[in-house]
C-alpha cells in the first residue's frame, strides 16, 4: 500500500510541477493553440515511429 500511495504523490508532485512550467511559458509567451499542440503531438507520433524502425533495423 505504501508503494502505491508514493507512486500517486511522484505522480501529483509531477504534474504540479508540469502545471507551473506551463503556466510560466503561456504567461511569458501567450497560450498554446489547438493547432500547435496538434503538431507537436504528430511530431511526438513521427519520433516514436522512426525510434521504433532504428530499433528494428538494428537487430
Amino acid at each position: 500500500m505504501s508503494a502505491y500511495v508514493a507512486a500517486a504523490l511522484r505522480r501529483q508532485i509531477e504534474r504540479g510541477n508540469l502545471n507551473e512550467l506551463v503556466t510560466g511559458a503561456e504567461a511569458e509567451h501567450g497560450p498554446v493553440t489547438g493547432v500547435e499542440i496538434q503538431s507537436l503531438r504528430d511530431q511526438l507520433i513521427q519520433a516514436r515511429r522512426e525510434q521504433t524502425q532504428h530499433g528494428a533495423n538494428a537487430a
